[in-house]
């Protein structure tokens, strides 16, 4: 569990910046099919080692999702933590930093059409993506038809008689329209 093992490891090696550390590790792991598809663009092949990936998606997040990290200090610490683990490898990862900062930093998501979207839009594996996308069909194939839903809180109570009577008792209520 990623909640235990990160607030053991902050007390353990007292993080200067707990919530950084925590940003940083929810970050990545919301986010790791969104990271790994976009450094794959990056690579001249995909094989990659693990270490070299997850250093290369802590570096990516800083620079593209995380407000308030400079540039040169997502980079630098990203290429400090390669040298100290891993002789060798910071070269490498400071390259491909370097080449995602130099594009605009931007995300990329695969066409909206592909299999692959709906994974990389919501970090999923593939399979699941597919189950999605094959029990929900007729969503897709009426999008245009379908009825668009507002919920609103209002400081009236409900008049109608549908829902529960704790619903009733919330200051909110949905309107439908196509």
């Amino acid at each position: 569990w990623a909640n235990l093992a990160i607030e053991r490891l902050i007390k353990k090696e007292g993080a200067d910046s707990p919530s950084f550390v925590r940003e940083l590790v929810y970050g990545v792991l919301r986010n790791k099919t969104l990271l790994d598809f976009n450094i794959d663009r990056f690579l001249k092949t995909p094989k990659l080692g693990l270490s070299e990936r997850i250093w290369l998606r802590m570096g990516f997040y800083q620079l593209a999702l995380m407000d308030g990290v400079k540039d040169h200090a997502a980079v630098n610490e990203t290429v400090e933590l390669a040298r100290n683990f891993k002789k060798g490898s910071q070269g490498f990862i400071n390259a491909v930093l370097r080449s995602f900062q130099r594009s605009g930093k931007e995300l990329l998501y695969p066409d909206r059409a592909s299999d692959e979207y709906l994974s990389v839009r919501y970090s999923v594996h593939e399979d699941i993506a597919r189950l999605w996308k094959d029990n929900t069909s007729p969503i897709y194939s009426s999008r245009k038809t379908a009825k668009r839903c507002f919920v609103r809180s209002s400081n009236r109570r409900f008049k109608n008689n549908w829902g529960s009577k704790s619903m009733a008792r919330l200051p909110i209520f949905a309107t439908c329209s196509r």
